[in-house]
């Protein structure tokens, strides 16, 4: 592909898009995103993180006998892949030439494609870093589909869709065949209320209630969240980036805990409970905002807010809800991207997104930030995303089932 550089204009888009600027669109309303340390220093093809989980057996009361039994550190190394994310703007060169002789107007005509990629890529990156890297956006509902319109499950999910988004089917979350060879079906309107959209030109052939759904292109190619690495369910000895977890189900696969039928005040405290009694130290509790809100209601006049600063890049802070820990203070914080009927609660100094290079990073490697269209009358700027979570202690984070509370 041919490109060009718009040389005029290339200086003032990248003074115009600092650092700083970038991190505050990026890590908008995306609490975990935020939090979660970050390392953009990984090279090579994979990345390698150790977890020790067993200690020397060689101990007794008996000299002779913690002789006899003395053994190795038990351990295991996850060896990481990082995976692929992309969003790619647009803007026609009609625009470019009206606004040739004003910067000014070239980077307002500008800023809105790039914001929106920034936060379509950040929103992506946000869900994944609670999903087990299926992709999987949400699933219809029992009697979901009425001519064009699809309703969901959970209703709060409506929040991972839009107007214009391309939607692939499954009848499996992971690891089947796309409904209809991969077909696409695009959003034309959404309900936030209602839980529900409608898609132009039909949906897509064989679709069924109780498919997941999947933003075109995603499916099975997201990074590995929460829902990877502390899985509401115990693992079982399928190897996860190189490792059977069956050895020590908590250590290498974290604290669940069932909590439905329960108050969600109660789950949160037996959640962080039960984390540390297998030695962690939770400092903070994520739960999607309707359980947030439920979790406020349930603490009245008990509640202690607090407002963390964000453990990312420090642009953004979260109010929240503090309540004591073991050990510590713990921070009960709401995420838009939590799922409704899971509550985490993590010890944030065992976690980090891991990537190649800054996360987003600009398509610029050869010092050209925009591409001359093949194609169309107009110029392309790409970002990208190459990342993946890692856990260098599973057993310290936890996760609990709740009740869905559905949204109002």
């Amino acid at each position: 592909m041919a490109s060009a550089d718009f040389t005029t204009f290339d200086f003032a888009l990248k003074e115009f898009y600092t650092k700083k600027k970038v991190q505050e669109i990026w890590l908008r309303n995306n609490t975990f995103l935020d939090l979660v340390q970050k390392n953009s220093e990984l090279q090579g093809d994979t990345y390698v993180v150790p977890v020790v989980y067993g200690i020397n057996a060689g101990r007794s009361a008996a000299f002779a006998t913690a002789q006899t039994n003395a053994s190795g550190v038990d351990g295991v190394k996850f060896s990481l892949t990082v995976a692929s994310d992309y969003a790619v703007c647009t803007v026609d060169n009609k625009t470019i030439k009206a606004s040739k002789g004003d910067a000014g107007a070239f980077l307002r005509a500008t800023k809105a494609q790039i914001d929106s990629s920034l936060r379509s890529l950040a929103r992506s990156m946000a869900t994944g870093l609670y999903g087990a890297g299926s992709g999987k956006l949400g699933k219809i509902a029992t009697g979901g589909i009425s001519g064009n319109v699809v309703t969901l499950d959970v209703i709060s999910d409506i929040s991972n869709f839009y107007k214009g988004q391309k939607l692939q089917a499954c009848d499996t979350e992971t690891g089947g065949t796309l409904r209809d060879s991969g077909a696409t079906m695009t959003i034309t309107s959404v309900d936030r209320d209602l839980g529900k959209f409608t898609c132009s030109g039909g949906l897509i052939t064989g679709l069924a209630a109780a498919d997941f759904l999947y933003q075109h292109g995603d499916y099975d190619a997201k990074i590995k969240g929460l829902a990877a690495w502390i899985p509401s369910t115990a693992p079982s000895s399928t190897a996860f980036f190189g490792v059977d977890r069956t050895a020590d189900l908590t250590a290498l696969g974290g604290v669940r805990l069932t909590a439905t039928g329960a108050p969600i005040e109660e789950a949160v405290v037996d959640l962080v409970a039960k984390v540390e009694r297998y030695g962690g130290q939770p400092d903070v509790v994520l739960m999607n905002p309707v359980q947030f809100r439920a979790f406020e209601k349930a603490l009245g006049s008990k509640v202690t807010y607090s407002n963390p600063q964000a453990g990312g890049k420090g642009v953004v802070g979260f109010k929240g809800i503090e309540i004591s820990g073991q050990h510590s203070t713990v921070k009960v914080l709401s995420d838009m991207n939590c799922p409704n009927a899971l509550v985490y609660a993590l010890q944030l100094d065992t976690l980090e997104l891991a990537s190649l290079g800054p996360c987003p990073d600009q398509f610029d490697t050869d010092g050209i930030s925009m591409l001359r269209q093949a194609t169309a009358d107009g110029v392309e700027i790409r970002w990208s995303a190459y990342a993946q979570l890692s856990c260098n202690a599973p057993g310290y984070n936890g996760v609990a089932t709740v009740d869905a509370i559905a949204q109002t």
